[in-house]
């Protein structure tokens, strides 16, 4: 006879019927959305700007109306996957506000309408891991409302830089904590390096040896559609018991960049 484990399997939904992507008017979100639709996922589309596809919302979630838009638009959803975001050359403010407050925020006020063992994820960034904000500050961010966000920057005196990384590294946080929470929510995050979009053309732009040092440790630079799938299975019922991760999707950056670092300092201590 085989063995048969006496583990309880997963309570989860034996199918992701419906999601909610924000940021899917274009860039990975867009691919996100698609990528689930084509699991036969019914996908509501949050974003700025229309996306053209019925059933979408146009609506700015740093706000309650925009969040208020969204939870009216469905009556029940198994994943949230936070993918809109803006880079490190944005309104220090802003960057806060779209990355890190509107990804918080409609997550609790669509908590009433979660199905069984739904999940969010959070698109974060291997960006961050390069930042030296200490806890106090982190968990001050994780705080934040849309109103607070300026005088924030103001009294930490950050730059669209620090604020684009801490933004990152509390996404991280903030899933990692998602456990404790006992709302019956799995929250995950998720770490891409560079991907091809119109984001990355305008981080080439802006710090052009910064994007070539990253591009020397991983030459593939992705597409949207390439980094899609991963995060579509990830949603759906195969990874029902995942709950306070960081899944990497760097090609390896993240360890490499670490290694680089320490590989600097070894050197530079030598050389004292």
């Amino acid at each position: 006879m085989g063995h048969r484990s006496t583990m309880a399997r997963s309570k989860g939904p034996t199918s992701l019927r419906r999601a909610i992507v924000t940021g899917a008017a274009s860039g990975l979100g867009k691919a996100v959305a698609e990528a689930l639709r084509d699991q036969g996922v019914s996908v509501i589309g949050a974003d700025l700007r229309t996306t053209r596809i019925e059933g979408d919302v146009v609506a700015d979630l740093t706000q309650p109306s925009g969040m208020q838009k969204v939870v009216d638009a469905t009556e029940s959803w198994g994943a949230v996957i936070h993918v809109a975001g803006l880079a490190a050359d944005a309104d220090p403010a802003a960057i806060l506000r779209v990355n890190l407050v509107a990804p918080i925020a409609p997550t609790k006020a669509l908590q009433k309408k979660a199905r069984p063992n739904a999940c969010v994820i959070a698109i974060a960034s291997v960006a961050g891991n390069i930042t030296d904000m200490n806890d106090r500050v982190l968990d001050a961010a994780m705080k934040l409302d849309p109103d607070g966000v300026a005088a924030f920057v103001n009294e930490h005196q950050l730059d669209s830089r620090d604020c684009y990384r801490l933004s990152k590294k509390a996404l991280v946080e903030w899933c990692r904590r998602g456990p404790l929470a006992a709302d019956g929510i799995r929250y995950n995050a998720i770490s891409p390096g560079p991907i091809n979009t119109a984001l990355w053309d305008r981080a080439q732009a802006a710090s052009p040896q910064v994007a070539r040092g990253l591009v020397e440790l991983v030459p593939h630079v992705p597409s949207p559609e390439e980094i899609a799938p991963a995060i579509a299975a990830f949603a759906g019922p195969a990874f029902a018991w995942v709950n306070g991760t960081n899944l990497p999707l760097d090609g390896g950056l993240a360890v490499l960049l670490a290694h680089r670092a320490e590989t600097e300092k070894v050197n530079n201590n030598d050389g004292a």
